[in-house]
């Protein structure tokens, strides 16, 4: 009797699991959808923005201080978007998930970047590979025992921040376009 009940709870586990994650995949967490499109009319250029997008965003905070958020795209609203860590049943109601997600004043964006979720996981496979790849240089290096332990320490400090900087630089997550060069905000709702 225990065993059936452990499938079904491992079973009802994963469903919930599966539907999250293919929720976050095709960027539908169940808020309104809509987009949030960015201008710039002198430049002719036009960057859409969709629920499930990772956003980086500058912008004039509650008492006039300039922050920083990077984070994915959770919901769209008339004049505010909310940005945050996408929680299974999140309550923005709740207190205790206010640490989770940012809303943020369209009127206050000072610089933005968009990255789609090609860009994500673009970025996460080639972390995801340089750490395989170290690791197994690593191994290697290692194996013929040529190398003090504080060397080793040393090498992999240094490969590991060497890749990570060279992944960053190749794939930037800060702010590129500012607002104060013509860029414009528009709502499109569904």
């Amino acid at each position: 009797m225990f065993r059936m009940q452990y499938w079904k709870y491992y079973f009802e586990k994963k469903s919930v699991f599966l539907i999250f994650l293919t929720q976050i995949l095709f960027g539908n967490l169940g808020f309104a959808q809509g987009k949030i499109l960015f201008i710039n009319p002198t430049q002719g250029k036009m960057i859409h923005t969709n629920i499930g997008d990772q956003l980086s965003v500058k912008y004039k905070g509650y008492l006039g201080q300039t922050e920083y958020v990077k984070s994915t795209l959770l919901e769209i609203k008339d004049s505010t978007f909310i940005v945050g860590t996408p929680l299974l049943g999140m309550d923005r109601s709740n207190t205790d998930n206010q640490i989770n997600f940012k809303e943020i004043r369209y009127a206050d964006v000072i610089e933005f970047r968009r990255a789609g979720v090609g860009r994500v996981l673009l970025k996460t496979g080639l972390s995801l590979m340089a750490t395989v790849g170290t690791i197994l240089v690593l191994k290697e290096l290692y194996s013929q025992n040529n190398v003090s332990d504080l060397g080793k320490i040393g090498i992999s400090i240094g490969i590991g921040l060497g890749l990570n900087q060279l992944i960053n630089i190749a794939l930037p997550d800060k702010p590129n376009h500012k607002m104060k060069d013509g860029w414009e905000i528009k709502v499109l709702k569904d």
